[in-house]
């Protein structure tokens, strides 16, 4: 994981559609990072290597919890196409998109 300092903490939000054992071997790959994956806010996967899923349309609290997420990722890991216009805003920490 990239840490400003090699003790810092870091947070890693799963922006795409991931199965369950993936989620949990991302999350004990390195202790210093919060990983963030809500997969209510995920589609349903097509087949198991899909990361875009079945469409999805969100409700407003949906959104609400999506950017609150934004707010708080250094890393993306996974491309948000819908919020890209306005990822600089809606993602101040972020450093890197893993895509």
């Amino acid at each position: 994981m990239v840490a400003k300092r090699m003790n810092e903490r870091v947070t890693v939000f799963i922006v795409a559609p991931f199965p369950t054992d993936c989620v949990e071997r991302i999350k004990a790959a390195d202790p210093r990072a919060d990983i963030i994956y809500d997969d209510t806010l995920m589609p349903k996967l097509r087949y198991p290597a899909d990361r875009v899923g079945h469409p999805l349309t969100f409700t407003a609290e949906m959104e609400e919890k999506w950017r609150g997420y934004l707010a708080r990722a250094d890393i993306l890991l996974g491309f948000d196409r819908p919020r890209l216009t306005h990822l600089t805003e809606l993602a101040p920490r972020l450093r890197w998109i893993q895509a």
